[in-house]
């Protein structure tokens, strides 16, 4: 068994992997290195498939499997993939709470020149590029972006919840109870489950 876990970050990607790490026999990562650009890279992603081939019982949780989930579906065998979401204006929030620690803030949703926000030249390639017109004003494009990409991971994981009975997709809540982890357990068919109710690996911006 494989697992693969994804989300669009900010909805307790790290605290799902810390979850499945915690269970016995099974080594879950968390945006393993290197990282897959959001626009497919098939010689990255082959190396990913190959480790997953080649080992049992391990799993890694990172927002940006999305666009390359149909692919290993078809290359991995004996996979599940789970997907969490969270509130839209949670996630947008927090998201813009995160990149703000840098001067100008940073905005991985878009191909800019570094002028208008600082270029970050690991996770800017992690995340779609959407054209803008800055004319709207700068806080505004970003949280329009983030919402673009909220909207889309979305109707993208319900139509491949739709389409491959292994992949599924479960709110955050599901971290908080001994029901909802239990539901997260039995799709990923791991019996005799150790439970960490309420897990919480990475503290969630939101203010």
């Amino acid at each position: 068994m494989r697992i693969i876990g994804c989300g669009t970050g900010r909805c307790g990607t790290m605290s799902l992997a810390k979850l499945i790490d915690g269970q016995d026999d099974w080594l879950c990562t968390h945006e393993m290195r290197p990282i897959l650009p959001w626009k497919i890279d098939r010689v990255l992603a082959r190396d990913r498939i190959k480790y997953f081939n080649d080992h049992d019982r391990v799993a890694d949780v990172a927002s940006y499997y999305l666009p390359y989930v149909e692919m290993m579906f078809e290359e991995i065998d004996d996979l599940k993939v789970i997907c969490l979401e969270r509130d839209e204006d949670k996630v947008v929030r927090s998201f813009i709470n995160k990149v703000a620690n840098t001067d100008p803030s940073r905005n991985h949703w878009t191909d800019h020149d570094g002028e208008v926000w600082t270029k970050d030249p690991i996770w800017d390639q992690a995340f779609p590029n959407y054209e803008i017109d800055l004319d709207t004003g700068v806080a505004e494009i970003k949280e329009e972006l983030i919402r673009r990409y909220w909207n889309e991971y979305h109707e993208q994981s319900i139509w491949l919840s739709k389409h491959y009975i292994d992949f599924e997709v479960f709110g955050i809540d599901s971290l908080n109870s001994k029901q909802g982890q239990q539901n997260i357990f039995d799709f990923l068919e791991i019996e005799a489950p150790n439970f960490n109710v309420g897990v919480k690996e990475n503290k969630l911006v939101t203010k």
